[in-house]
């Protein structure tokens, strides 16, 4: 008699502990990432998408992992619903990204895939947290 309607699907939101670590996870991708690729350019293997510093990839490419990684982070700062979905996209992105450096690059190849799974784990478990 006095139950509330169910939410709106679109008003619902990341609630703010979850929003916490998605904000935390994206946070911990984005460092990953940006290591193991100056590790890597250190060392003289660096990731494909980023390029020895004598001969850098086109800039459209540092751009696009860039996007890659900041928009499940950009969505999880607004308390978007999409924010798991995003991180799943994302992390199958980076996933691909570290196939295309296993052969040249297979440290930095290895990183960026555990980044992946790590980011993956974390934008799962963000999907309890929309209501």
């Amino acid at each position: 008699m006095f139950a509330t309607p169910a939410p709106d699907a679109h008003t619902k939101k990341l609630t703010t502990p979850w929003q916490v670590v998605a904000v935390v996870t994206w946070s911990g991708v984005i460092f990953g990432v940006t290591a193991s690729a100056i590790t890597g350019r250190t060392v003289g293997k660096p990731p494909w998408w980023l390029g020895p510093s004598v001969n850098p990839a086109p800039v459209l490419f540092v751009l696009l992992v860039a996007v890659v990684v900041i928009a499940p982070l950009a969505l999880a700062i607004s308390r978007s619903r999409y924010t798991p979905v995003a991180g799943i996209v994302s992390s199958c992105a980076i996933a691909v990204i570290a196939l295309l450096d296993l052969a040249d690059s297979p440290g930095v190849a290895t990183v960026e895939l555990a980044v992946a799974i790590a980011g993956l784990l974390g934008s799962l478990a963000v999907f309890a947290g929309v209501e």
